[in-house]
């Protein structure tokens, strides 16, 4: 009766591990706003509308056409703490709802930029490092698993974790080519040289079947790791000064190709534990190894940004910004897909016979800040607050997501430092994307931004 047994189990076992698992260990769906906006805690205190002002160093992410507003130089630095949490549902009514909630910090900008005149024009150059892609989460979900079998209890655990970034270093340029138009240009190197520039997915899937006679157990972990290098791409900007009081700002940011370089195993433990007869307890181990040299293409993107300053104390502005996620594509061995949807897990894997629709995004942005000026003290203490539209991408219309921001600090020569809070809100995410079980998810997510710039 013992060899029976085991068969049964393993088929009760594998097909219902297999049928959660052979989804790609990497698929993944997009939890936060990959669109390339800029950084910095003033900005984002407006609620990320900057590009009409573009006046500090991080203009050169923003909008390298007003860096050239810059009065003196100045090196800058911008720490983020994120706090991310998500609310997840699924398509089998058996399972239960589960949240999962990640926190990380990161240097989140830096810059150096430097002031100078030639041929009687004002103009800046700046160096730049920028944190622009966030790979981290975590997910951790008990499988239920109602067995027909008498006697028979079985645990499933599925454990996944991703963590990385991708960053760049960018030389900036801005020029006044009149006293009310400026231009500028950041040119950006994506690699692997001086940072890693690379995100990796570790996925746990445990199966614990125990009868009163033996106890069968199977472990499944498979990491994958990404890394993107030789990528190079241009922000290209412009600052129109149309009165005093109004400025036009626009940007375009350039689509490019980048090496990723793949690498990959799978580990499969199989231990089999027989109460009775411990003679016939068995342990095999496999191990599948893969490497794979692609290429990641990342989409363009681009604005215009209105700020009007309605007194030299109170500002306000608005910006609208387009991604063309139908450009996001990662070309492989096997060809061509969005890695919105699906990534690669083995050769076994099979390539969509066409990347489906996916519609650009259109962020809406709407911010303001206040001064209050203290001349006695020479202290500045902005208030700053803001509200955003900024959908995910997806199949057909992008999913819709809000948010606010709000944000102070002081000024006192040559210090400045802000700090802003930003909150972004999305309900019933990714039901068109594929991942296992997971039919839609809620996120609520909390970003504390701190910058400290020292003018000289």
């Amino acid at each position: 009766m013992i060899r029976p047994t085991q068969i049964i189990l393993l088929i009760l076992l594998l097909f219902p591990c297999h049928a959660f698992s052979s989804q790609s260990p990497s698929d993944y769906q997009i939890p936060s706003s990959y669109q390339p906006v800029g950084s910095g805690a003033r900005a984002i205190g407006m609620g990320g509308a900057f590009i009409g002002i573009a006046d500090d160093a991080t203009a050169a992410s923003w909008n390298p056409g007003g860096l050239v507003q810059l009065e003196k130089s100045e090196v800058s630095i911008v720490g983020a703490f994120l706090r991310r949490k998500e609310d997840f549902s699924f398509e089998r009514s058996d399972f239960f709802s589960a949240s999962q909630s990640i926190n990380f910090d990161s240097l989140n900008y830096f810059s150096l930029a430097y002031c100078f005149s030639f041929l009687q024009r004002n103009m800046v150059v700046s160096l730049n490092y920028q944190n622009l892609y966030d790979f981290n989460r975590e997910w951790h979900f008990p499988i239920p698993f109602i067995s027909e079998t008498p006697g028979l209890n079985v645990d499933m655990n599925v454990d996944f974790v991703s963590q990385g970034k991708l960053s760049a270093l960018g030389l900036a340029y801005s020029v006044e080519l009149h006293p009310k138009f400026s231009f500028g240009i950041t040119f950006n190197y994506w690699e692997d040289d001086f940072y890693q520039n690379a995100w990796e997915t570790t996925t746990v899937s445990k199966t614990i079947a125990k009868t009163a006679s033996m106890t069968d157990a199977t472990v499944i972990e498979s990491r994958y790791r990404y890394r993107m290098d030789n990528g190079f791409n241009t922000n290209i900007g412009f600052l129109w000064n149309i009165t005093p009081s109004l400025s036009l700002g626009g940007v375009y940011k350039a689509r490019f190709t980048a090496d990723l370089s793949q690498k990959s195993s799978t580990q499969t433990i199989h231990t089999t534990l027989f109460h009775d007869n411990p003679a016939m307890n068995s342990d095999t181990t496999s191990l599948k190894i893969d490497e794979q040299h692609n290429e990641l293409k990342l989409p363009m993107s681009y604005g215009m940004g209105l700020a009007w300053k309605i007194t030299s104390l109170l500002t306000v502005s608005m910006d609208i910004y387009r991604t063309e996620w139908d450009e996001f594509v990662i070309k492989t061995q096997q060809g061509e897909f969005s890695p919105l949807f699906s990534l690669p897990s083995d050769d076994t894997f099979t390539i969509p016979s066409s990347i489906p629709t996916i519609k650009p995004t259109h962020q809406v942005r709407i911010g303001t800040e206040y001064l209050t000026v203290n001349k006695k003290y020479q202290l500045i203490v902005p208030f700053r607050a803001g509200f955003f539209y900024d959908p995910v991408p997806g199949k057909g219309a992008p999913d819709k997501a809000w948010g606010f921001s709000l944000g102070s600090g002081f000024s006192k020569s040559p210090y400045n430092f802000d700090i802003a809070f930003q909150y972004r809100q999305g309900n019933n995410l990714g039901e068109d994307f594929t991942i296992g079980d997971i039919n839609s998810f809620d996120i609520n997510e909390s970003i504390l931004y701190t910058s400290f710039i020292y003018h000289f």
